[in-house]
């Protein structure tokens, strides 16, 4: 096997490791709280078994034990202390021995990042995919071809989803102004939150530009007015007419600009599913292709 290919069993391997002790943590786990209640039974049973003794041996009742049980007896509640020191000393030993297990499980899954193992595999992937590229034959040939529709999907991806993210960012921030509207809090919140709102239309504006917009049938472009209202808005708001009135107008506006915003974010998410969902199963072929 090529290096790439022992890169590529190392990651699996560790991956499917990191599963396993994850799933031997949770085992431990019980087993830690069932030798717990077990340490904390024998250690009562202990104490139990050591005020018989006491009550055989110790005060005045102690001393009409003495002369009213015979020695046999005493001797027997003292080996039922013996024994049951014993069981207790087994028990926390058998406790602290689940215990460093465990913290031993936990020290190995730390140095088993996700992340890193994800990459590690990723770029040992990538290796192999190029090595088997540029030596040719059928399955370079089948992933230069899944290489060139993934970058091609990219082109366009990479811009829809940053423009969801732009988008939504601007949904909640009119959001949170309809939430205060709503709350009764115009004076402290209205202007800092109308000004954000705003940025965060620019950016969605902005965010949208660089979408190819050949997929979509209607054009995706905010209200000009969307990105500079924050102003009037807020004048409006704070203005000599009834508060009823003022209130209402300034909520419909931010409804009737959320709604702008959704109307543009519903294609657009459904085109980010939609490549999404041709992105993946072109990466499962090229996995499926670079099984060692």
């Amino acid at each position: 096997m090529s290096e790439a290919d022992d890169r590529i069993l190392a990651a699996q391997t560790a991956i499917a490791e990191r599963a396993h002790l994850v799933e031997v943590k949770k085992l431990l786990a019980d087993d830690i709280k069932s030798e717990e209640a077990r340490v904390q039974q024998l250690a009562k049973e202990l104490r139990f078994e050591i005020a018989d003794v006491e009550r055989l041996t110790t005060g005045v009742m102690g001393f009409l034990q003495s002369i009213l049980v015979d020695e046999n007896q005493l001797a027997k509640e003292k080996r039922e202390v013996v024994e049951a020191q014993a069981r207790l000393r087994e028990a926390q030993g058998s406790l602290e021995s689940v215990r460093q297990q465990a913290a031993d499980v936990e020290l190995r899954i730390a140095k088993l990042v996700p992340a890193d193992l994800e990459r590690e595999l990723a770029d040992a992937r990538n290796a192999r995919a190029e090595s088997l590229m540029s030596g040719g034959g059928a399955i370079g040939s089948q992933l230069q071809d899944i290489a060139i529709r993934i970058e091609s999907i990219d082109i366009e991806l990479v811009p829809l989803g940053d423009a969801v993210q732009a988008g939504e960012a601007a949904f909640l921030a009119v959001r949170d102004i309809l939430a205060t509207l709503d709350a009764g809090k115009v004076v402290d919140k209205a202007k800092a939150l109308a000004g954000e709102a705003q940025a965060k239309m620019i950016g969605f504006r902005r965010a949208l530009q660089n979408v190819a917009t050949a997929s979509f049938a209607d054009p995706l472009d905010l209200d000009p007015n969307d990105t500079m209202f924050a102003d009037a808005w807020v004048k409006a708001l704070f203005s000599k007419r009834l508060p009823d009135e003022r209130l209402r107008e300034a909520r419909e506006s931010m409804v009737t600009r959320i709604e702008r915003i959704n109307s543009l974010l519903t294609p657009l998410r459904a085109r980010r599913d939609e490549l999404a969902g041709r992105r993946k199963t072109l990466v499962d072929e090229r996995t499926k292709a670079l099984e060692v």
